[in-house]
């Protein structure tokens, strides 16, 4: 019997400046349990179509929105929903990173303390578990109190990566290169593009 889909996006357009359609009534069912690729041209609307799914596309000035976007059947566009609530269910890891406007330490941080998952000496070992699997920590153990803003787009990159930490699929050119577990991924990745990746390469 098939179950409801995870995400389900009927009749979604976008906008930016006004005037400009970045989507055109896009409906598309995103199943559960399975890794969903979307691929396409730069410009053919990847970033924005994400972006919708946890509402960061709002951020933009200018930006308008139509049409629903369900997540496990809620409509996450309804009047009163929680901004919040809805980042706690779906994650986003773009091209070009999006650190949040803290510290590099409360960017990993800030998952673990909306869910309430540690506090204390627990919360500052996970902190360091995550950047050391992200390959960061070496490079901000003495700064983790700085604004995350002011690493290099390298290594803001691999910072979201390490606030996003389940687990990891590793997608390149529209291609998934490497999936499984974030500790297998990133302590022991078996793609050469992988590595090549997470070392900073491109």
């Amino acid at each position: 019997m098939q179950t409801e889909p995870h995400i389900q996006i009927r009749n979604l357009n976008v906008y930016y400046q006004g005037t400009h359609q970045a989507l055109r009534d896009v409906n598309l069912d995103i199943p559960r349990r399975q890794i969903t690729v979307i691929m396409g041209p730069s410009g053919c609307g990847k970033t924005p179509l994400l972006q919708s799914i946890n509402r960061f596309l709002e951020l933009q000035e200018g930006t308008r929105i139509f049409g629903q976007v369900l997540v496990d059947g809620e409509d996450i566009y309804a009047p009163g929903m929680d901004v919040t609530e809805i980042r706690k269910k779906v994650g986003l890891l773009a091209q070009r990173p999006y650190p949040l406007p803290m510290s590099i330490y409360e960017n990993v941080a800030y998952g673990l303390r909306i869910h309430q998952l540690k506090k204390g000496r627990e919360l500052d070992e996970a902190v360091r578990h995550y950047l050391e699997s992200a390959g960061l920590w070496e490079e901000v153990k003495d700064r983790l109190h700085q604004p995350a803003t002011r690493l290099s787009i390298g290594q803001q990159q691999r910072l979201c990566l390490a606030r996003g930490l389940a687990y990891v699929v590793f997608l390149y050119m529209g291609e998934v290169v490497e999936a499984g577990p974030a500790e297998e991924v990133f302590g022991n990745p078996r793609q050469m593009r992988t590595r090549a990746y997470l070392e900073g390469q491109f």
